[in-house]
């Protein structure tokens, strides 16, 4: 019971981080220039929400059930599945490690000695965009398949591609534009 309700859980966490980074990507897409704006802000929150979502799910935490009590539960099922489909399972393993790292000294403690410099954290624990985007992808591919092996059916992500976002900006360019020349 506790190995099908943390899937669904760790589904439903990575299942959020990736919709909001195709939002993310939408509000790139405009290729609009924002300051603190509306946009900025909830482009910042989604940012941070995304990262909280991926901190709890690779969270190595023994007591934890996250993707790592899943793995160890379905070790073998994950290792082909991953093999299969040419996943680096180290990305993961890292991913995680430098995931904890943020979390640990400022994305959900403010660490006494890098309260000065939060920035710092993150520069050390260099995670790029891209390596983000592939752990949580990969991670979302096994889970969902051992999903489909443990329900019997595929877990469904709503279809979503994060091109309202650039559309919405656009929209609101236009608009502060007409207001503008008033």
């Amino acid at each position: 019971m506790r190995f099908e309700r943390a899937l669904l859980r760790n589904l439903n966490e990575l299942g959020r981080a990736i919709l909001e980074r195709r939002a993310m990507v939408g509000m790139e897409a405009a290729e609009s220039s924002h300051t603190v704006d509306f946009f900025r802000l909830a482009y910042d929150a989604m940012f941070n929400d995304m990262c909280s979502h991926a901190i709890k799910v690779f969270d190595k935490n023994p007591c934890s059930s996250t993707f790592w009590y899943l793995y160890r539960c379905e070790k073998k099922a994950v290792e082909q599945f991953a093999e299969d489909h040419k996943f680096q399972f180290s990305l993961l393993e890292t991913l995680g490690n430098k995931l904890t790292h943020v979390r640990n000294k400022t994305h959900f403690h403010i660490d006494k000695k890098d309260v000065f410099n939060p920035e710092k954290v993150w520069r050390e624990a260099a995670i790029s965009g891209r390596e983000l985007a592939l752990g949580i992808d990969s991670a979302y591919a096994i889970l969902a398949h051992l999903h489909q092996v443990r329900f019997g059916r595929p877990f469904n992500l709503p279809k979503y591609d994060g091109s309202d976002a650039t559309e919405i900006i656009h929209c609101w360019e236009q608009h502060r534009q007409q207001y503008r020349s008033c």
